[in-house]
């Protein structure tokens, strides 16, 4: 008879991945303040968001479990403790321990909030605040470590290994500073057909036509992985990574508007990450595309060039012109493309550099 996996719901961080949906899930308990639950908007479960509309004073600790676990995009952990700012327990929350709790940080002291509910934000700030700073130096430390990873990894910094495949280069530098110490404290359970929204053992005697419905209202998800779990910071984000690093399908790259790391979700060419902290913020792929090439449209070396090109061959046409129109013509279709070009990019899915080489090759097209 099928089983749901005994995994801890009151303690520690459990998470899981769905290469197929994109998505991964995790099990952890949260201490609400400033958080709320959210409809992920590809499958009726929920996500976190900061919200300011806070109706309540106290501050409760609360459980989720196996069947109801929280989910985000495909990599998010991983992407959200690569951008945490750790510069002080307000951001570090604000930008992860919000989402994911503060379990994992049992790596790194004994002394993890205890209490399951605060009168006020007051006494829930000394005490996270205490225990931030007891491990903050080791979270940086291990910050660090993994974003030197990841630019590694996918060449973000212009390394001399260009030549290797992602998955080459994450093993290699996995090894060469052995990194899979980051692996032994963790528990692997077995996801039995990963059924979340029932129990699967009302299914026992269900035909293949029942089976195939639960499936595809993602009832029954047999596509994802085993269960991870553990109290250890260091060891979750390996996993992730190394779940990440080892998908063949999957690059991760900097937004040219915030800088911050994310995984392109439609095209390996978008420029502009879609990450957000808080309910209806907007993002850099919906706002930063358009303020970029605003701010900077003139200073743009593409831009320049293009300008420059028009002039030139408008000026050859009118002083010379053919009478053939066969000039005429050339350059019209010249300008197509170079508007083209420049319409890509404000839209994002054209680097600056990609532009200006266009535009330096094309000039005589």
């Amino acid at each position: 008879m099928y089983k749901k996996p005994s995994l801890p719901i009151d303690s520690g961080f459990g998470i899981w991945f769905n290469k197929k949906e994109k998505s991964e899930y995790y099990v952890t308990p949260l201490y609400f303040h400033r958080i709320k639950k959210v409809k992920y908007i590809y499958n009726n479960f929920d996500t976190i968001k900061l919200t300011d509309n806070v109706k309540r004073n106290s501050i409760f600790r609360n459980n989720t479990d196996y069947f109801n676990p929280y989910t985000e995009r495909y990599g998010r952990f991983l992407i959200n403790f690569l951008n945490a700012d750790f510069s002080s327990y307000k951001t570090a929350y604000n930008t992860l321990f919000a989402f994911y709790g503060i379990e994992l940080l049992k790596e790194y002291s004994k002394n993890i909030l205890s209490k399951y509910s605060y009168t006020t934000k007051e006494e829930f700030y000394k005490e996270l605040e205490d225990l931030f700073n007891s491990c903050k130096k080791n979270i940086l430390y291990l910050q660090n470590q993994f974003k030197e990873c990841v630019n590694y990894t996918y060449n973000l910094k212009d390394n001399n290994d260009s030549e290797y495949t992602c998955m080459e280069r994450f093993i290699s530098f996995v090894l060469r500073n052995d990194l899979y110490r980051y692996s032994t404290n963790t528990q692997l359970f077995f996801n039995n057909l990963s059924g979340y929204k029932i129990e699967l053992s009302r299914l026992s005697n269900s035909k293949p036509s029942e089976i195939r419905k639960k499936i595809k209202n993602n009832e029954i998800s047999p596509k994802t992985s085993n269960i991870f779990y553990s109290n250890y910071l260091s060891n979750i984000v390996f996993l992730s990574l190394y779940e990440v690093a080892t998908n063949e399908y999957i690059i991760i790259k900097n937004c040219q508007n915030c800088g911050k790391y994310f995984i392109p979700t439609t095209k390996q060419t978008e420029i502009y990450c879609d990450i957000t902290y808080a309910e209806k913020e907007r993002s850099c792929r919906e706002t930063g595309a358009g303020e970029t090439y605003k701010k900077n449209i003139n200073e743009i070396e593409g831009y320049i060039i293009y300008r420059r090109t028009y002039q030139k061959r408008l000026m050859q046409i009118k002083r010379n012109p053919d009478p053939n129109g066969k000039d005429l013509e050339r350059f019209n279709a010249w300008k197509s493309k170079a508007q083209s070009k420049i319409k890509n990019f404000k839209k994002g899915l054209l680097t600056e550099d990609d532009l200006t080489t266009w535009m330096n090759n094309n000039k005589d097209l």
